[in-house]
């Protein structure tokens, strides 16, 4: 037996912090196992899920954010910071051609590190 379920009730005309909650039973199918051959099926999606699934307008800036990524995936340093001089500061998407940038900085670095390395040992 599940517990029951607590829904607000109607809130007092000021304070809507203080809504007191009232359980109301679930509802029947929840309560019943699905056949071991039955599918289940899928619970209507809220307005709210409906309205997030709608595509937004394209921002100012978007084509370089594109621009940005399409070369972090190419591991390109030099395409990727001309692609990040053309986002806006205020962008979104600023952070994540931030965080490319060092990632790709950060590579280069450790791969700098690693020759560095392997030639002091064979200097050995």
């Amino acid at each position: 037996m599940s517990a029951p379920v607590i829904a607000p009730v109607s809130p007092p005309a000021g304070d809507v912090s203080t809504a007191p909650l009232t359980p109301i039973a679930p509802s029947t199918p929840a309560q019943t196992p699905a056949a071991p051959n039955q599918v289940p099926t899928a619970a209507p999606v809220p307005a709210v899920l409906r309205a997030a699934k709608t595509q937004l307008p394209p921002l100012p800036g978007d084509d370089a954010i594109v621009n940005a990524r399409n070369a972090f995936v190419a591991n390109d340093i030099n395409r990727l910071n001309m692609a990040a001089a053309a986002v806006e500061p205020t962008h979104p998407l600023r952070v994540h051609v931030d965080a490319w940038r060092l990632r790709l900085q950060l590579n280069e670095v450790r791969s700098d590190s690693r020759t560095e390395v392997r030639n002091d040992v064979r200097n050995d």
